[in-house]
């Protein structure tokens, strides 16, 4: 198969000399010489977002559906009873009181201020 005008030049040749692809590899002397065929992986699914599926949150923090149930529960209950009229002004007088004592004190310190600017 060599051809006459360019000496050295030979037509590629067929590197398989049997075509029979899947004979060969599923013949008993490949196949025993062969690694067992690797197990397919299980893929998992999407993964949920367990602040908004209570489910999964339920499977994360068994404690989540207590939680909700006490939450639901107690909707409707206030927990703390409303100030009295006495409660609601004696808090007012004493915020009041506060108050000009921080503009006392306020007023106090711009007056030494203004002195000490002056005297200077």
């Amino acid at each position: 198969a060599v051809y006459k005008n360019k000496p050295g030049f030979t037509f590629p040749r067929h590197i398989m000399s049997n075509g029979d692809l899947s004979a060969i590899v599923n013949s008993d002397a490949i196949q025993s010489a062969i690694n067992p065929a690797k197990k397919t992986r299980k893929t998992h699914g999407r993964k949920k977002n367990a602040l908004k599926n209570f489910g999964v949150m339920v499977k994360l923090n068994p404690y989540a559906t207590t939680l909700r149930r006490s939450r639901i529960l107690g909707q409707g209950v206030k927990t703390t009873k409303a100030a009295t009229a006495e409660v609601a002004a004696a808090r007012k007088a004493a915020g009041q009181k506060f108050y000009e004592s921080m503009v006392a004190d306020g007023s106090e310190s711009e007056d030494e201020s203004e002195s000490e600017s002056e005297s200077e």
